[in-house]
């Protein structure tokens, strides 16, 4: 299912008793088209004090394999897309029965089951708790407006109970004025697909033709980065000045 996966094991890896548990704690991204090698860098990065990057890629398994051993440790891997990937990864983690965990995230039913004993699925929220955390969303904890809760409501349910939806169209409302014609053009944009996916990819594409015009390139430009990439502003920033994306204010 679609959403707050990452949020959830985001939470649980830097809550404060993890480090109390785990001498050791690695995060890594994945993605449908990830490169084992780098993944593998990545994660031996953050477990080795004096990691070296001139082993063979073939040899760098092995390398944060004895990194880990005898170790307590914490390995998040976000977003497992099958079984394969799972089964080539899960070697490279020792077992020496002391404690350590692999907690990843996947939408794969099937790569849970086989991996996981105690695999954790989030529930879909019902109509009563899909529209609270809608205006909880859009007016802070306040009450709805009488003429904008029974279109709320509609938009509300028609995000399939989905956490991910609700946010994103709650932040393409929050771009609108607070008024019923405003948010009934929102829902004819948004509420027309049947299935899940569809119906996740309908928001995404109403929030960006919801964007400024100005904001169109700035959107566009983010895909130019792999799947999985911390993106940093300062970096992102001298990027953007030269496009003209950002125009620098005048002195004085």
């Amino acid at each position: 299912m679609p959403g707050c996966k990452t949020t959830l094991a985001n939470a649980i890896y830097k809550h404060l008793s993890i480090d109390t548990c785990f001498g050791v704690r690695a995060w890594g991204n994945l993605s449908q088209v990830y490169q084992k090698e780098t993944l593998l860098y990545s994660i031996l990065d953050q477990v080795h004090a004096n990691p070296s990057h001139d082993i063979s890629g073939k040899d760098v398994g092995h390398r944060l394999y004895q990194s880990l051993k005898r170790r307590r440790y914490l390995i998040m891997l976000d977003n497992i897309w099958d079984t394969e990937t799972w089964n080539g990864l899960r070697s490279i983690f020792p077992d020496d029965e002391n404690g350590s965990r692999i907690l990843f995230t996947t939408r794969s039913h099937g790569v849970a089951t086989q991996a996981n004993n105690f695999p954790y699925a989030f529930h879909l929220l019902s109509n009563k708790e899909s529209c609270e955390l809608l205006w909880l969303k859009l007016f802070n904890g306040e009450t709805c407006p009488r003429e904008l809760s029974s279109i709320s409501k509609r938009i509300a349910c028609s995000c399939k109970r989905l956490r991910l939806a609700m946010v994103l169209i709650a932040g393409a409302l929050n771009r609108t004025k607070k008024e019923k014609d405003s948010w009934e053009k929102v829902a004819r944009t948004f509420i027309r697909s049947q299935s899940i996916q569809e119906q996740i990819w309908d928001i995404l594409e109403g929030s960006y033709k919801l964007l400024p015009d100005h904001l169109n390139p700035c959107f566009w430009y983010l895909g130019t980065f792999p799947e999985g990439t911390t993106i940093f502003v300062s970096k992102l920033i001298r990027l953007w000045i030269p496009e003209g994306y950002i125009h620098q204010p005048n002195s004085g």
